[in-house]
């Protein structure tokens, strides 16, 4: 419940350009990370599970199930599955080339947006700070109409003040703690990415088992 004395200093809240600014930084922050956090949920699989049913799969002689397989799995590892799986028969250098283009891509599209909660995280303490300046100037251009300081004439530039630093740090916050979140969650996703082009080009380059621990595509 709030209370009428709570009422009393919401409606000292002026509306000014920096708060329409943080309430917009919120709304893209929060889109954002509902985004992020649908698309990578549902491309986080089990790799070691999905490279091995791969690996029966190619060594039973069924590449095109091993295809429809990295088709119908989700996600980044999945696509650099099938972009090798499709290569089988071509030079080293060409299956290499093609995993690289799948691999930069795909990590082009788990970075995406995270811009935003990058942005809103540097820039959002600074809007906060132009609201606390605005604030402050209404706080002495009402003691210079009113001819006379006190709480009643200062409250609403002074809580204007502390309501724009206030939202300012809690957005910024918020932004920064998201975007390190999802920055660790991508790198998680790249590895493994590199995990699964190290094991599809192996197995499809007459390797059979499984790649070698700590070997690459070079």
């Amino acid at each position: 419940m709030i209370d009428s004395h709570s009422m009393n200093w919401l409606r000292l809240i002026h509306p000014d350009f920096s708060t329409i600014i943080l309430v917009l930084f919120s709304i893209l922050s929060v889109a954002t990370i509902i985004e992020r956090g649908i698309r990578y949920r549902n491309a986080d699989i089990d790799t070691d599970e999905f490279i091995s049913r791969i690996r029966e799969l190619v060594r039973l002689g069924k590449t095109k199930e091993a295809v429809t397989l990295a088709e119908q799995t989700p996600g980044p590892v999945a696509a650099v599955a099938k972009a090798a799986l499709l290569a089988t028969g071509r030079s080293r250098e060409e299956i290499r080339d093609i995993i690289d283009r799948v691999r930069t891509r795909q990590a082009a599209f788990l970075d995406k947006n995270l811009g935003i909660l990058g942005t809103v995280g540097a820039t959002a303490p600074f809007v906060g700070l132009f609201g606390t300046v605005l604030g402050i100037m209404r706080a002495f251009s009402d003691i210079a109409v009113a001819g006379a300081a006190g709480t009643a004439v200062v409250a609403a530039g002074i809580a204007q003040a502390l309501i724009a630093t206030a939202g300012g740090l809690i957005v910024a916050v918020i932004a920064v703690i998201a975007y390190n979140f999802f920055l660790n969650w991508s790198g998680h996703f790249v590895v493994e990415m590199d995990t699964a082009a190290n094991e599809i080009f192996y197995i499809t380059s007459g390797g059979g088992g499984e790649a070698p621990v700590g070997g690459t595509l070079r």
